[in-house]
């Protein structure tokens, strides 16, 4: 069989020389159990680090790095291959929706666009957290650059010096901006807004009131 091993280098210093020795005897043992058993297993690991720096640096055992690469394959990150976005929001699209239980809504050019915009630190995983809240708050069939740009935030890279010339708008900004969205979709109802957005109906109240939010008849 085999055994994928996500996020490898989140992988404790403790714990990593269990793994080491479970790769060299290719043996295991159930908790609570004194049966020792044979494990011919292929391993595949996966991580978003530099394993070799963590090596470098003490995070990471060397013995350990070097008995599971073997073979490398390297992914390059989303924001270098910003072309593939049509395909890849697609086939999200679809899983998202069979999750949903939901009808699958067609984009336009402007959802690609506005996804082209950003560099996507957390890749796949983040994009697929972005278009699955997009498609929580949408009413219709159309999945357009408005419903992403409420529904994401972008992670600025630690340390990095805020850059005025990108338009980042405050969590204030933001929240207004989705409350506002909200009541459009809900035609002014709170009591449906509050549980679109996941917050009470009080909370919804107080909001509207903190922004000076004009709510549609």
């Amino acid at each position: 069989g085999t055994l994928f091993l996500d996020e490898i280098g989140d992988l404790s210093i403790r714990l990593q020389p269990k793994l080491l020795t479970f790769l060299q005897d290719k043996q295991a043992q159930r908790v609570g159990s004194n049966k020792i058993y044979q494990c011919d297993v292929r391993i595949i690991a996966a991580t978003h680090r530099n394993l070799s720096d963590m090596c470098r640096n003490g995070d990471f055992r060397e013995d350990l790095f070097y008995r599971l690469n073997v073979l490398q394959i390297v992914m390059p990150p989303l924001r270098s291959r910003i072309y593939e976005l049509p395909d890849l929001v697609s086939g999200m699209l679809k899983r998202i929706c069979e999750r949903f239980e939901r009808d699958c809504p067609v984009f336009d050019s402007s959802l690609i666009d506005a996804l082209g915009q950003d560099s996507w630190p957390g890749n796949l995983r983040e994009l697929e957290n972005v278009l699955e809240r997009a498609v929580a708050f949408l009413n219709g069939d159309l999945l357009t650059a408005d419903e992403i740009r409420i529904s994401h935030i972008p992670v600025q890279e630690a340390g990095a010096t805020p850059d005025p010339g990108r338009g980042i708008r405050t969590l204030k900004e933001l929240e207004k901006e989705a409350i506002e969205l909200a009541l459009r979709r809900c035609e002014g109802n709170k009591a449906l807004t509050a549980r679109q957005l996941g917050v009470s109906e009080k909370t919804i109240y107080n909001k509207i009131r903190r922004h000076g939010i004009t709510v549609p008849n």
